[in-house]
């Protein structure tokens, strides 16, 4: 240790011992145990605060972690539901045999009703060589090109299937949920029905209903649809660019989130990222609920303490004065004077010996005053003696 801090020691030691001289003594007697006790008392409450809090963020994180289960769980619920819808649509013959003929009011009658009834931005038929037949889009979906080789191949080898695929829009992206399912007859294959949905802010809220979180999907670094509400959806917008995949919160419009990320595949190496986050509104809330609790405890802890140990310092000190008393009245020559013992302690032992020393000093008054008592007897009759000679 530097010759600096050992002098800045002393210094403030010397400091505190002349200011401490002066305290009554009531304040030297308690302000050591009030002190160290209420140190402790407040790190302890802080630390169950930190040990609380930070079970409650763990738990929170654990559960953020199973979020990308149930996200996935409700893609996979949304893209078998479009793949069962695919071959409900193609059941039958009605299909094989309007396909086969070539015959496209038939197959129109059979799934405009029901593309309108499932809420499908897409439906498409092909012929067993892959042309379209049938391409019926949405108005969000009018401009933007399939990457649909890949599913068209796989129809018609006779497999049937969900997945995910993109599409271009000039610069942007979209990622569509897609079922698929080829269409038979008995020559075999003959073409393919493939229906979908586009995966946009209302599929993201229909799946954080069943999840319980908010969802943002992205497609190259770009935001496609999020069921974050309006304004923390510009908000985001401008933070995603500055956000570190390696964080597990983060703060938008003064709102705290923990995130999960999220990636999905496709069928054509198509890569659907996908951000969840859940609110720590509840989180924050129940943390500053303990923190006021504890608070509150501490200071009624606190106050407990301070009375008892000022009571108690109290106590003691009123015992030493009346000792400091009792010595003085002593020195006065008040030999009778004694202390009363009740606690058996060091005080009441110091008590003991005043009042010893007392009654010795009473006694040897006493032998004292008998002794001169006797000279005086002595020197009556030793002068009474001389008058009677003379």
């Amino acid at each position: 240790m530097s010759n600096t801090k050992i002098k800045l020691i002393l210094k403030l030691k010397n400091i505190f011992s002349r200011h401490y001289s002066n305290f009554p003594l009531k304040q030297k007697i308690s302000l050591p145990f009030l002190s160290v006790f209420l140190t402790i008392w407040f790190l302890g409450n802080f630390g169950i605060i930190y040990y609380f809090s930070h079970n409650i963020e763990q738990r929170q994180l654990k559960e953020v972690e199973g979020i990308a289960g149930l996200v996935i769980q409700e893609f996979q619920r949304q893209m078998n539901k479009l793949y069962l819808n695919a071959k409900l649509l193609v059941g039958g013959t009605t299909m094989s045999k309007a396909l086969e003929t070539g015959n496209k009011t038939e197959i129109l009658k059979k799934i405009i009703p029901l593309k309108a009834s499932l809420s499908l931005d897409i439906v498409q038929v092909i012929d067993k060589n892959g042309n379209n037949i049938i391409d019926l889009r949405n108005p969000i979906l009018n401009q933007v090109k399939i990457s649909d080789r890949v599913v068209i191949s796989q129809i018609i080898n006779g497999v049937a299937f969900s997945s995910i695929i993109t599409g271009k829009e000039f610069n942007n992206s979209r990622s569509i949920l897609i079922g698929a399912t080829p269409i038979k007859s008995n020559q075999g294959v003959i073409g393919g029905l493939i229906i979908g949905t586009a995966i946009n802010n209302q599929l993201l809220d229909e799946i954080s209903i069943e999840t319980n979180k908010y969802i943002v999907a992205f497609q190259n670094k770009e935001i496609i649809a999020s069921s974050l509400p309006g304004n923390e959806k510009n908000y985001w917008d401008k933070i995603y660019q500055k956000q570190d995949k390696k964080l597990n919160k983060i703060k938008i419009d003064d709102q705290l989130y923990i995130v999960k990320n999220i990636n999905l595949l496709g069928l054509d190496g198509t890569k659907l990222e996908l951000t969840a986050l859940s609110p720590l509104a509840d989180l924050e809330e129940a943390k500053q609920k303990l923190v006021m609790i504890i608070s509150l405890f501490s200071l009624l802890g606190s106050g407990i303490v301070i009375l008892v140990g000022y009571s108690l310092s109290n106590i003691i000190a009123n015992r030493i004065t009346t000792v400091t008393s009792a010595t003085e009245e002593l020195a006065k020559g008040d030999l009778k004077m004694r202390l009363p013992v009740t606690y058996n302690d060091e005080i009441d032992k110091l008590a003991e010996g005043f009042n010893l020393m007392a009654q010795k000093l009473e006694e040897r008054e006493l032998k004292i005053k008998l002794k001169v008592q006797k000279l005086e007897e002595t020197l009556e009759k030793f002068v009474s003696s001389e008058e009677t000679l003379e």
